[in-house]
């Protein structure tokens, strides 16, 4: 099998809100095949948008860590994989980079997994344990749940949209380390 071809599209969702926003928008989109192909394909693309935002000096990248860049991956990986096993449609991933809002403490990575399968229903997680040579799965719900500050489930006509929202830590200040010199007499 081939590599999946991607189309990115940067959007302008921030900057279409306030005109006077500094800085480039951080809101990518793609769309992958509802195949086995779909989830590694998703991981390259959320990778290279948080390289592309931190390296464009989006302002939200500035808080952007190897540890929320992994969690994203592993978040986005999990949606991917479901969508595509689930639904076995064509998959929409959208990731965006909110700044913090009126009431919120910090700025979030949003991703957003949509697939085109007719029926409303999430399948739940498994309550029972797993018998020995069982197969796992079941728990990729259960994991989006412990990445994200929130996540849910957003129905449209013809999609099924599920999300997750990672914190975006403040970016610490830089200190300059002082050399203390120590001469002895």
């Amino acid at each position: 099998m081939g590599s999946i071809p991607m189309q990115r599209e940067t959007e302008a969702r921030a900057c279409a809100e306030d005109p006077g926003r500094p800085g480039p928008p951080a809101v990518v989109r793609t769309s992958l095949p509802g195949n086995p192909l779909a989830p590694a394909a998703a991981r390259r693309f959320v990778r290279a948008a948080l390289a592309d935002w931190t390296e464009l000096d989006v302002p939200a990248a500035a808080g952007v860590t190897d540890r929320l860049a992994e969690d994203a991956v592993l978040l986005v990986s999990e949606l991917v994989t479901n969508a595509v096993v689930h639904a076995g449609t064509a998959v929409e991933l959208l990731c965006r980079l909110d700044e913090a809002g009126p009431g919120e403490d910090t700025d979030a990575l949003v991703i957003e997994v949509s697939d085109h399968h007719p029926s409303r229903a999430v399948r739940g997680e498994q309550g029972s344990p797993a018998l020995p040579g069982t197969p796992e799965y079941g728990r990729g719900l259960q994991l989006v749940a412990s990445l994200s500050e929130s996540w849910g489930i957003t129905y449209r006509t013809g999609t099924k949209t599920v999300w997750g929202r990672l914190p975006v830590e403040a970016p610490q200040p830089t200190r300059r380390s002082r050399r203390t010199t120590v001469t002895r007499p």
